[in-house]
């Protein structure tokens, strides 16, 4: 086992040997924590959700203490990623190394050394041709295009275990250009033409100017939005962050967190002392990612959420961010009608070494014909399948 905890530097590129090793969150000493910290400085691929402060936020406030697959050289850092072994993993039925916390993790990217990528790369393909305690490891949702994410594809089916596409899909994102045209290389003219209409019927309702605020430095800013959020229909439906005091106590530490390290921005499109609507955001080292949003229920006819993307967009380009993931979902009509680019996204089944690995493909196939068999009931009934 590398001796993680010791001070060191990594070996020249060519020269590193990386070894992966299990551990436990719960079990990391100070120096282990420190260099969790170095490797996401220098990751070949930026990845808030995987930073150390946002998983230990989650660890503390829902009680689960994450695996952690970390690669090594000495006691340097080359490759952490986050893992949750669990019994089954939707309707596969067989020991997983599973996304960890997924309901809050959009990303699932490890955090790659940018000199030792393709060693660390083959490392992890070496762990799970060796694992033999669950089937299969889970990457939901990956980028496929970014370096860790290529380096990890090609390692695995160099080691005889390539991995199985589950899914597929584009969701928003934005990369920088020279001039700040994205909104205008999305929508249609009509389309904004109509949002500026609805800014200034906005504006009247109030009696005072709608504008975007940048809140990221406001200690209030966290539990404005948890309230804001609460008032609306995420409340209603019991989704909300407040409606769980775990849900809570995580946004609130995180943000407390993230805004110390200069990594949280939080916006909100305000007029005339009211809240109409705010969105979360991390940073990390020039790259935006979306994380929640709100607004407020009665100015929904305004289409605030969209109001705010256009303006959040504009201070994207003001504040010479790189590049940005909207970390929505693919089919989000609102993202995907204001953010002019995509990212292509994947999850990925890669089977290991255990023998109940054989049982992932039957699995699969089973969970198919079922699809198949319920759009086909669902047709006859005169229901539209759901795509």
């Amino acid at each position: 086992m590398p001796a993680l905890d010791l001070p060191a530097n990594p070996a020249s590129p060519g020269d590193v040997v990386v070894h992966v090793v299990p551990l436990r969150l719960s079990d990391l000493s100070t120096n282990a924590l420190d260099a969790w910290d170095r490797l996401a400085a220098r990751a070949a691929d930026p990845n808030p959700f995987f930073r150390r402060e946002f998983v230990q936020a989650a660890s503390t406030s829902y009680g689960k203490d994450p695996l952690l697959l970390v690669g090594a050289t000495g006691s340097e850092w080359i490759f952490c990623l986050p893992v949750d072994p669990v019994p089954r993993w939707r309707r596969l039925a067989v020991p997983c190394l599973a996304p960890w916390m997924p309901d809050v993790t959009y990303l699932s990217n490890p955090l790659v050394d940018a000199d030792y990528v393709e060693e660390a790369a083959r490392a992890l393909a070496a762990f799970v041709a060796t694992e033999r305690e669950t089937a299969a490891l889970i990457l939901d949702p990956i980028d496929p295009d970014d370096a860790s994410g290529a380096a990890l594809t090609d390692a695995f089916v160099m080691a005889g275990h390539e991995p199985i596409r589950y899914a597929e899909w584009e969701r928003g994102a934005l990369h920088r250009r020279a001039e700040p045209t994205y909104v205008d290389e999305a929508m249609s003219a009509k389309r904004r033409k109509e949002l500026r209409r609805l800014r200034r019927a906005l504006g009247r309702d109030l009696g005072g100017e709608v504008e975007l605020v940048d809140r990221s430095d406001d200690p209030s800013a966290c539990d404005e939005f948890l309230r804001l959020e609460g008032a609306g229909w995420k409340g209603s439906e019991g989704t909300a962050l407040l409606s769980n005091p775990a849900t809570a106590a995580f946004f609130r530490s995180m943000g407390e967190s993230a805004t110390a390290a200069g990594r949280l921005q939080i916006l909100s499109l305000e007029g005339a002392g009211r809240t109409i609507a705010m969105q979360c955001n991390l940073i990390d080292r020039g790259t935006l990612f979306g994380f929640k949003v709100a607004y407020d229920d009665e100015f929904s006819r305004y289409s605030p959420g969209s109001l705010l993307e256009v303006d959040a967009i504009g201070l994207f380009h003001e504040k010479g961010l790189a590049a940005a993931d909207s970390c929505a979902a693919g089919d989000s009509e609102m993202i995907n009608r204001i953010w002019p680019d995509r990212r292509r996204m994947q999850t990925l089944i890669v089977p290991t070494a255990s023998r109940r690995a054989a049982l992932i493909e039957p699995n699969l196939a089973a969970e198919a014909f079922a699809r198949r068999v319920a759009r086909g009931a669902r047709a006859r009934w005169g229901r539209a399948p759901k795509s």
